[in-house]
């Protein structure tokens, strides 16, 4: 299960936003079932921000934000980022991820099985 969150801020905001997230990241990262959580900067765009993090599964991510203290610090901040507003999804299911070692397909949820392209190439054309 992996969580996207876009978040365009003013220059005002930043330092506020960087505390808020820090918190954020800290607690979901505690969280059972949280793979990992980051925080990151465009580089070309220095208002735009992301926060991304990968759970074992959509329980997992569920679980990972009832507690008292998540809903208290990470629900406010999540509800202020760009795809909540967009209506746009944050919440997505991973069905291809490349470890470092081999290229690894995913049961998913919703979505049928898609064909992958072979390991280490694909459609030169």
């Amino acid at each position: 299960m992996l969580l996207v969150c876009h978040f365009l801020l003013g220059p005002d905001d930043v330092a506020e936003f960087r505390v808020r997230a820090g918190r954020a990241v800290a607690l979901l990262g505690a969280r059972p079932g949280c793979r990992s959580v980051a925080l990151g900067r465009a580089v070309d765009t220095p208002g735009a921000w992301v926060l991304s993090a990968r759970f074992d599964s959509v329980t997992a991510y569920r679980r990972s934000l009832a507690p008292f203290e998540v809903r208290e610090h990470v629900a406010p901040l999540l509800a202020q980022c760009l795809t909540a507003a967009a209506e746009v999804p944050t919440t997505f299911e991973v069905l291809l991820e490349h470890d470092g070692t081999a290229l690894r397909e995913h049961p998913g949820l919703l979505a049928e099985p898609f064909p992958v392209a072979a390991e280490g190439g694909g459609d030169d054309r």
